[in-house]
């Protein structure tokens, strides 16, 4: 099932206390991945949600920009090796329970036919939600967050690495740079989204927190996020059709209106 996959990897650190879960998780979906360990970097203050977007480079604390590099480390690593796919994680990544493993074959099966540059198995759309329904499993993306769960092909990872200077001295997320920064790239995402993270994204927790929001779930978001994004290709027919009900309503009053004064 993952023939089309050069190499599968994730990225944790030396005292994680997720990576057993996600190796055992891995193996359920007959996945192995090669463990990427690094040291912890110590979060710093984080920003306010509305400046969580790509003008404001001082949102990539040092831990953002600890696992930026190492993002495009192992990019690098497979680009100079030759690899045409690499399927790269972070250790809060897990599958759905239970786990769609015909809708998995599918979108791999798409992949392998379609060979899109960035591929999300979850993903989740801020603040643009439109997107294109490609078929019941997949959907086009314009501007996917979140980097936990997502395959590159050759063509991406060279684009990335062109790149790579621009990101580093600018201090930019990776997945900020995916949703921000890559509008030529061909973005596809699986619907609805087979791998969340375990445990709720730094900011979007004290976000929450700062506001009063923690009956939120993260997932719900998501859910919400990427039905939205599915679905958007129908809001124009939507739109057209509810206007053109409104003139229908429109010309009825109006004709009840004359008829009552003769």
């Amino acid at each position: 099932m993952w023939r089309i996959i050069d190499r599968a990897v994730c990225i944790t650190t030396n005292n994680s206390d997720r990576i057993d879960d996600f190796i055992k998780d891995s193996k359920r979906v007959g996945l192995n991945v090669d463990i990427d360990f690094n040291s912890r970097v110590e979060r710093s203050e984080i920003c306010s949600p509305l400046k969580i977007m790509k003008v404001h480079a001082s949102c990539c604390d040092n831990t953002c920009q600890s696992l930026t590099k190492n993002h495009l480390r192992l990019i690098k690593e497979s680009y100079d090796k030759g690899h045409q796919r690499i399927l790269i994680f972070e250790d809060d990544a897990r599958w759905n329970k239970p786990l769609d493993k015909n809708k998995l074959k599918r979108s791999l099966q798409w992949i392998e036919e379609n060979d899109p540059d960035i591929f999300f198995f979850g993903y989740v759309s801020y603040p643009n939600v439109l997107g294109r329904s490609v078929n019941k499993d997949i959907v086009q993306t314009f501007n996917p967050l979140l980097s936990h769960a997502y395959i590159l092909n050759r063509k991406a990872m060279n684009f990335i690495l062109n790149d790579y200077n621009k990101i580093i001295e600018e201090n930019i997320a990776i997945d900020n740079y995916y949703a921000y920064y890559t509008s030529k790239m061909k973005k596809y995402a699986v619907f609805p989204s087979l791998n969340y993270q375990c445990a709720e994204p730094y900011y979007f927790k004290k976000t929450k927190e700062a506001l009063g929001l923690e009956f939120i779930s993260f997932n719900t978001f998501m859910n919400i996020s990427n039905t939205i994004t599915y679905y958007s290709d129908y809001f124009g027919i939507i739109i057209i059709g509810f206007v053109i009900v409104l003139i229908v309503i429109l010309i009825i009053v109006r004709i009840l209106i004359n008829s009552e004064r003769y």
